[in-house]
């Protein structure tokens, strides 16, 4: 990333010595292109992490939740589907899987 910097410096100096009046407009773009690689490093620099603060009552919702996605796998995934979880599961009014397959489910299996 040197060759930005190295150019803008050369650029201004021609502006100075060729059209100095030039400079005023074309300042504010050879700052930025001379500061190129400091902007580059500033903003590819990872973000700080940071801890997750759940109260008990979140902790609970989500392990609960855990719990039922689970159990939905556990129930209706298995050899005969291939592994593949179904498309739709009907509960009300009557519990029922759906028998259409959709065209991701019928890719993955072909594959």
């Amino acid at each position: 990333m040197w060759i930005a910097p190295v150019v803008a410096v050369a650029a201004a100096a021609y502006l100075v010595h060729s059209r100095p009046v030039a400079l005023s407009a074309a300042g504010p773009v050879l700052g930025l292109w001379f500061s190129s690689p400091f902007i580059t490093w500033w903003i590819s620099k990872p973000l700080g992490t940071r801890k997750a603060r759940l109260t008990g009552e979140q902790i609970l919702f989500l392990r609960k939740l855990s719990r039922k996605t689970w159990a939905f796998f556990e129930a209706f995934v298995g050899p005969d589907d291939h592994w593949l979880p179904p498309d739709n599961y009907q509960e009300e009014p009557v519990a029922a899987l759906a028998t259409a397959q959709s065209p991701t489910n019928l890719g993955a299996r072909l594959a």
